[in-house]
């Protein structure tokens, strides 16, 4: 919760990429954001906006492809011979957040969260569906 951890503080994360959107006038400057809500729900199509914004065609089959061969359950078990593959691969799914985390945890990450919401509204709105430019 204070930030001490090795890839820094979770709500500085979203702070300086809302910044980056934010200041950025320039639209060879875009970003994509994608969440990982989104590409559960839809890797295929998920995919192929991704294709599209980097100006890359691929066909619906190449799509496919990369969404079997991408997936959690088979990326978990290309890494099942990696000794570090239980620390990149839990249960590859949304909110599991949550059962790691007590009830006080949980109270103080939505206290905070509540704190910076608004500042983070351009990545919270993008991730609805609201497009940055």
């Amino acid at each position: 919760m204070e930030g001490k951890l090795e890839y820094g503080c979770f709500f500085e994360y979203y702070h300086s990429w809302n910044r980056v959107i934010t200041e950025s006038k320039n639209p060879a400057n875009d970003i994509f954001l994608l969440s990982f809500d989104e590409l559960k729900k839809d890797p295929v199509t998920m995919i192929k906006k991704v294709t599209k914004f980097l100006d890359v065609d691929i066909s619906h089959q190449r799509a496919v492809d990369i969404s079997g061969a991408s997936s959690f359950d088979s990326m978990k078990a290309a890494m099942a011979s990696d000794a570090f593959s239980s620390l990149f691969f839990r249960k590859g799914i949304s909110g599991d957040w949550k059962n790691w985390l007590t009830d006080v945890q949980k109270a103080e990450m939505d206290r905070k969260w509540k704190a910076v919401e608004d500042e983070c509204r351009i990545i919270l709105d993008k991730q609805n569906g609201v497009k940055t430019h």
